[in-house]
């Protein structure tokens, strides 16, 4: 019995180990409480009328933004070995680009920061997606203010919404993640209404 237990402890202990200290603090209760210095578009025409993630302010240089679905992933759906392929170009909740920018919010000029998104909010797959990680930092050292896990109200509706005035700067994902799978893996290649009944039983419609 002791031996069962002590494996079962091991066990554990290499999950967080292959999860990561950041990857793990993603997983977690979100908040309700949407903070000011983010907006959620459903679709944006500078993302190609894709969703986007824009953030100001305290949120603008974070290290890093992801939608997850309701069992907390931001890989494709179709793939969840641990070997599969995970770049940004591979997942539809990972950001594709991002686009410095000036806001309008409430009467004032920001800059801001756009995080384009591979897929629109109204897409099948998003029907999944339910809350926003940002890891302001890398690495995480403190995962109750590093890393903000915040709930998404609606994929179809506009979150905290401003007015771009202006862009700049567009930065592409980089290939971190990449693996031989990646030669491979299609992209959402199964049927994704069967993916999303075993990831999100109780879903949005």
């Amino acid at each position: 019995m002791r031996n069962s237990h002590s494996l079962s402890l091991l066990s554990i202990a290499i999950v967080v180990f292959m999860l990561g200290a950041s990857d793990a603090s993603a997983f977690g209760p979100c908040s309700r409480s949407f903070p000011k210095e983010l907006s959620y578009y459903p679709t944006m025409s500078q993302c190609g009328g894709k969703a986007a993630l824009i953030v100001t302010g305290r949120l603008k240089d974070s290290f890093s933004l992801v939608v997850r679905a309701c069992d907390n992933g931001d890989r494709d759906p179709c793939f969840t070995s641990i070997h599969s392929c995970g770049t940004n170009a591979s997942s539809p909740f990972k950001v594709q680009k991002t686009i410095e920018a000036i806001v309008d919010k409430d009467g004032e000029q920001v800059p801001a920061k756009i995080h384009c998104l591979k897929e629109p909010g109204t897409s099948q797959v998003y029907r999944m997606v339910r809350r926003i990680t940002i890891k302001r930092v890398n690495p995480v050292r403190n995962p109750s203010t590093d890393v903000l896990r915040i709930c998404l109200p609606s994929r179809t509706k506009v979150v905290n919404q401003l007015t771009i005035v202006s862009t700049g700067r567009v930065t592409n994902a980089g290939g971190t993640g990449y693996n031989s799978s990646c030669q491979t893996q299609r992209y959402l290649g199964c049927n994704i209404e069967e993916a999303i009944q075993r990831v999100c039983p109780m879903r949005w419609s």
